[in-house]
This record gives C-alpha cells, structure tokens and sequence, in this order.
C-alpha cells in the first residue's frame, strides 16, 4: 500500500504507483484516512526506520486518545539498525512514562515473527 502524507489540502501519495489522485482520492475516503481518532486502548508502532509513526503515537498520547503504546520490530535490513529502539527513544524523549510502552521487539537480527490465528462463527 503506498504510504500517504497529510497536508491542509488532503492527502498525497509518497508512491509513484499511485500517481493517479482520483485513485489516491478513493483509496482515502475508503480508509477514511482523515477521520479523528476519539479513543483507543492501544497505538501500535510498527518497526520503521521513520520518525513518524513514534512521533504519531506519542501525540496520541498526549492527547489522551490510547493509554498504551506497543513497539514491534526488529534489525532493519537496509541500515542494520534497531528499528523499535529509535522509536522508544522518540517516545521517552516525548514524555511518554515508560511503564505506558510494551516492547514486541528483537535485537536479533530477525524482526520477531507472529503466528496468526483465524476465528471462525461457528
């Protein structure tokens, strides 16, 4: 899915697949991209070598919109970095109470992996 950017205008796409912004359009107001979070239990950030997603959930905080926030990740394969450390430092740098941030994450050099389950009506 391409990664969109917010601005006072709407939203632009960051990928060059979606170049179309009668797609981009459709896919926002499908997603509803722009609609104000109220309340949430949680805010996930999952691992990224970006800033934002830590500095989204920090703010979500601070506003009181989720209690909790969970980090998921692992080694980046392109910089070889921790991707969920940077993102606790951002968070504790922020104010976020360290007692409020659960870490999913490995230093190994694999990102964690989750086995999915599927509930079916019976």
């Amino acid at each position: 899915m391409a990664r969109c950017l917010r601005t006072a205008v709407g939203v632009k796409t960051l990928n060059p697949m979606l170049s179309d912004q009668k797609e981009v359009t459709r896919i926002t107001r499908y997603l509803d991209i722009q609609a104000t979070p109220e309340q949430a239990d949680v805010a996930f950030v999952f691992g990224s070598m970006s800033n934002m997603p830590a500095q989204i959930a920090a703010s979500l905080y601070q506003e009181g919109i989720v209690d909790q926030i969970i980090l998921t990740g692992g080694i980046n394969r392109e910089s070889g970095k921790p991707e969920a450390e940077n993102h606790l430092r951002i968070l504790l740098a922020q104010g976020i109470p360290d007692n409020q941030i659960t870490r999913l994450f490995s230093r190994a050099s694999q990102p964690i992996r989750w086995k999915m389950c599927t509930w079916r009506a019976r």
